[in-house]
């Protein structure tokens, strides 16, 4: 049985990529809600840190596919501080987003 879909991981569809790292598409249709990385929770000290955990909803950031491999770390040639930059902007204009759509 699937898992229901969160009103944030809704909201994300069809959006602008948030996290927006070089090299960014911004393809509206493959767009969806990213987690935090277990990596980004342990260099900041907040969170849970696990194996298949993920960070809440309210701290995610609307993505594209391409920003998403980014942020899982399947595209090792981009730099933890780069990514980390991109993700705190993202989660910030990514609340907004949410806010100025009621979605909060």
């Amino acid at each position: 049985m699937a898992k229901k879909q969160t009103k944030y991981q809704k909201g994300a569809r069809g959006q602008d990529c948030k996290l927006m790292m070089v090299g960014c598409r911004n393809i509206v249709e493959t767009v969806v809600l990213c987690h935090m990385p277990g990596w980004i929770n342990k260099r900041i000290g907040s969170g849970v840190i696990g194996i298949a955990t993920k960070g809440h909803d309210e701290n995610g950031v609307d993505a594209c596919n391409h920003c998403h491999d980014i942020l899982d770390m399947r595209m090792p040639y981009y730099s933890t501080e780069a990514i980390l930059h991109n993700y705190k902007n993202g989660v910030a204009w990514t609340r907004r987003d949410r806010n100025q759509r009621g979605i909060s």
